[in-house]
């Protein structure tokens, strides 16, 4: 399976798992759910590329596919206490941070009115 078939199968797992946790434990929101297993997930490959036990195929761009998709949180923490060093890698994922930070900002900041939307796309 090539590095595009592992990403998608990770993606529909944690989405999955964020749906089946929210519907037993309804407290936190499945997005919270998902950000916590999407970091669980970019930690987890970090440390797998770091100890060679991923194949050949799989490219330093496969890991910022998975700090894009939400694990920017753990991928920057990890990166830079397994390499220790500030170089192309960890640019690119404080680029990818400061974008879910202005994601974050406008969904907070607009947080009524995308409610608003979905109750009317789902009436």
């Amino acid at each position: 399976m090539c590095c595009f078939g592992i990403r998608v199968l990770m993606l529909f797992f944690i989405t999955f798992a964020s749906i089946f946790l929210h519907k037993f434990f309804p407290l936190y929101p499945a997005l919270l759910y998902y950000f916590i297993l999407a970091n669980l997930l970019s930690i987890t490959m970090l440390l797998l590329y770091f100890s060679n036990k991923l194949p050949e195929y799989f490219k330093p761009q496969t890991l910022h596919y998975f700090s894009l998709i939400g694990g920017f949180l753990m991928m920057i923490i990890g990166y830079f206490y397994i390499a220790k060093k500030f170089d192309k890698f960890l640019i690119i994922e404080i680029l990818i941070a400061i974008f879910w930070g202005i994601l974050f900002y406008i969904i907070g900041q607009n947080f009524t009115e995308i409610l608003e939307f979905v109750r009317v796309a789902y009436a």
